[in-house]
């Protein structure tokens, strides 16, 4: 019986409770990897080590329930392997010898079999049925006709039939008819060449639809069986066949643009150019595409301006915009604007740049000569308002200083007549004023300004005498701004001023401040940065859209009091300023400015208490020169700035204040401030002093003083080295002020 076993590779174990012999034989302890004496079999705990921790205590109550009942048993549970292995048993065995007396059993045998395998092939059939229920895909297999013999919930779904009306027919009954004969040239190729399938085609859905498939099958010759997976890919060729359609309509439109389309590659080949390129250029589509424009002989400022916007693009990531002059193969100049957006791969890299060039020539040149009409009808209305204005003070002054010379023996009369026409004389000067702050060369002088306070004393002042209340708020600490203070202060004169006349029953001015970041091409015309942005919003009877757009005109205005003048000089300042003036405004809703101008790369550090003191500590020891060919101003100098404990030297001309300068250095000293006239006439002015006083002294503080406000050095005097200016005629405060500043400077 041992041989049988054992030819069978069968396991024997026979265990004997009486004598206490225990035996298993050689297959047995081979299917755990074991030798003889590896396992003492008298001590439950060693052998039952044996049997796997999760079918431990379920085979013994199964074993201990059939020796009870002297019944044979048969169990599958696992075991462990020597090396560590799981290996499943099935264990067949019954009692051959019972103890009556004691009601218990005393011998029992049996075999164990290896079935490892057949449960790995199990698991392994179990595992494909789960894959072939749940895949989202269509699964068949096919006998040699081509007939259904299997199919998966999936092929039901998506084709809409029962498994019943599926399985045993023809696959080819529901392939679309005009797919037919393809799909069956493709299936025979593939049965003859044995190679896997992959193919697409049109399904016939049960509720007439058709579904497009896409097919992955194998063929087992041995068997004859086609074993397919098929996916439902009618959504992706709907998109492709929607791409198809608009990547015509896209083709259509970009070779029949007449802007001109062309696509560089990543070395700025052509890639692509549309006929409207070809023809402003002179240069066949053949010619161009797969070359480098450094072929072609394009001017060198052009194949710089391409090398480098299309580079840019290609090494930032970021679109470019450009506009540029080109000269046509007829000799035609255009001008072009251009945009350069970069596309992208897969990958997230720019793998080519797309380049659009739109002709604005005619654009461009209609709005000159719409500019120029516009600009000639804004000059015969500022020359006939100009005229209007000066003609009225002129009749004021010959009727007044003739009323005066008629009267030269009534003194107190003629004295009237002439304060009459010195107040004519003063309205000139006014409109004077307002005409050089926009005429050619009133660039403004900046300096460092708190915006908020300057507004607020400005237009507290212009309407302390009306019944408009001022409310001034700034969201949070302000930057500061580099402006001319004279000039800002007259564009929210002007407008508070505007605003008051706008609301003759009173109301409120609403005049609020922020920071705020421009980014390039935001507002037109406005470069990138940090402005402060203002707006001025009154309660007014607001402004019709005629007339809105033409407010900043001068010696246009929609009241009856007024120059005509006010909003005009606005528009100029903010402009000179590089900052920016928009309005909104409709009858009945009041009327908003919204004023941008430049604030300072950093802010200037907030002054102490102890800084802000109206003497510098050094008093007497703080030297000052003043040079001035007019001995009158040099004395009014002196005399304000001894008063204010400064040591005052005076000089005729820039080569005495440089001599001047030249013997105080050699005596061990210096002037801690100079104060220069910018023209002398027929000597050495401030332009010049300046450079030579900065040549013995790097460190010297010179301020430029002039009545030419229009001087570009007075708009730009940091420039010439010059560290202050300051505008004659100008006030004790004035003088004192910029000249307390640079000891601030030199005190800190």
């Amino acid at each position: 019986m041992r041989s049988v076993i054992k030819g069978a590779s069968l396991g024997y174990w026979d265990f004997n409770d009486a004598t206490g012999e225990y035996f298993v034989d050689d297959n047995w302890l081979k299917m755990l990897g074991l030798e003889a004496g590896d396992i003492d079999f008298s001590d439950p705990d060693d052998w039952q080590r044996l049997i796997h921790p999760d079918d431990r205590v379920k085979l013994m109550n199964a074993v201990s329930t059939a020796l009870r009942t002297q019944q044979a048993f048969t169990l599958e549970f696992r075991m462990m392997h020597k090396d560590g292995r799981v290996v499943w048993i099935q264990s067949c065995g019954a009692v051959v010898e019972w103890d009556h007396q004691h009601n218990r059993p005393l011998r029992n045998c049996g075999t164990h079999l290896d079935i490892t395998e057949l449960k790995h092939n199990e698991e392994e059939k179990e595992q494909y049925k789960q894959f072939f229920h749940i895949a989202p895909d269509i699964k068949i297999i096919l006998n040699p006709l081509g007939a259904m013999l299997k199919v998966n919930p999936a092929a039901c779904r998506i084709l809409g039939y029962t498994e019943e009306e599926l399985l045993s027919r023809p696959f080819m009954d529901f392939v679309y008819e005009p797919d037919r004969q393809r799909t069956q040239a493709a299936v025979t190729d593939h049965l003859q060449q044995g190679h896997t399938l992959n193919f697409e085609n049109r399904y016939v859905c049960k509720d007439g639809s058709l579904r497009w498939i896409s097919w992955n099958s194998s063929y087992d010759p041995r068997e004859g069986i086609t074993y397919a997976t098929g996916r439902d890919i009618t959504s992706l060729k709907e998109t492709e066949e929607k791409l198809r359609g608009q990547e015509q309509i896209n083709r259509a439109l970009i070779e029949n643009s007449e802007d001109m389309i062309v696509l560089y590659g990543r070395d700025h080949s052509y890639l692509y150019v549309n006929p409207s390129l070809e023809r402003a250029l002179g240069i066949s589509r053949e010619e161009l595409v797969g070359s480098n424009r450094t072929r072609f002989e394009f001017p060198p400022e052009l194949q710089n301006f391409w090398r480098n916007t299309i580079e840019s693009v290609f090494t930032t990531g970021q679109s470019a915009t450009q506009v540029y002059e080109m000269d046509t193969p007829t000799g035609r100049m255009k001008l072009l604007w251009n945009a350069f957006p970069g596309l992208r791969g897969s990958d997230g890299a720019i793998h080519s740049v797309f380049g659009v060039s739109h002709d604005i020539t005619e654009h461009v040149r209609a709005e000159e000569e719409l500019q120029k009409i516009e600009r000639l009808e804004s000059l015969g209305i500022l020359a006939g308002g100009i005229a209007h204005d000066f003609n009225n003070i002129l009749t004021i002054l010959f009727g007044n200083i003739a009323a005066a010379k008629s009267q030269l023996d009534k003194p107190k009369q003629a004295l009237a007549a002439l304060d009459n026409a010195e107040k004519a004389l003063d309205r000139s000067s006014f409109l004077t004023n307002q005409l050089l702050t926009f005429a050619k060369g009133g660039e403004p002088m900046t300096a460092a300004v708190d915006i908020e306070q300057l507004v607020r004393d400005t237009v507290t002042f212009d309407l302390s005498d009306s019944d408009v209340k001022l409310e001034v708020r700034a969201a949070g600490q302000l930057w500061i701004t580099h402006v001319d203070a004279g000039q800002v202060a007259q564009v929210f004169s002007n407008l508070a001023i505007n605003a008051n006349q706008a609301m003759p029953k009173g109301g409120t001015l609403y005049i609020a401040f922020e920071n705020r970041e421009i980014k390039a091409h935001e507002i037109r015309g406005l470069a990138a940065g940090r402005y402060i942005q203002a707006r001025v919003r009154d309660e007014g009877m607001g402004i019709n859209a005629g007339e809105l757009s033409r407010i900043f005109d001068p010696y246009y205005s929609t009241k009856q009091a007024g120059s005509g003048l006010g909003l005009t000089m606005v528009y100029s300042i903010v402009t000179r300023h590089k900052g920016n003036i928009a309005v909104v405004s409709a009858p009945g809703q009041g009327t908003t400015f919204e004023i941008l101008l430049p604030a300072a790369l950093a802010n200037a550090p907030e002054q102490t208490a102890d800084e802000q003191i109206a003497v510098p500590e050094k008093h007497g020891n703080y030297r000052v020169l003043v040079m001035d060919d007019e001995p009158m101003i040099c004395e009014l100098a002196e005399g304000i700035l001894e008063r204010e404990g400064y040591r005052v030297d005076a000089a005729s001309d820039g080569a005495e204040a440089v001599d001047m300068v030249k013997k105080v250095l050699g005596e061990g000293s210096r002037y801690d401030c100079i104060i220069m006239d910018l023209t002398i006439p027929g000597g050495m002015g401030g332009k010049d002093a300046v450079a030579k006083v900065l040549e013995l002294d790097p460190a010297a503080k010179v301020i430029v003083s002039s009545g030419y406000a229009v001087d570009p050095v007075m708009a730009n005097f940091m420039a010439y080295g010059f560290k202050g200016a300051i505008t004659k005629p100008f006030s004790i405060k004035m003088l004192s002020d910029e000249v307390r500043r640079l000891s601030r400077d030199d005190a800190a």
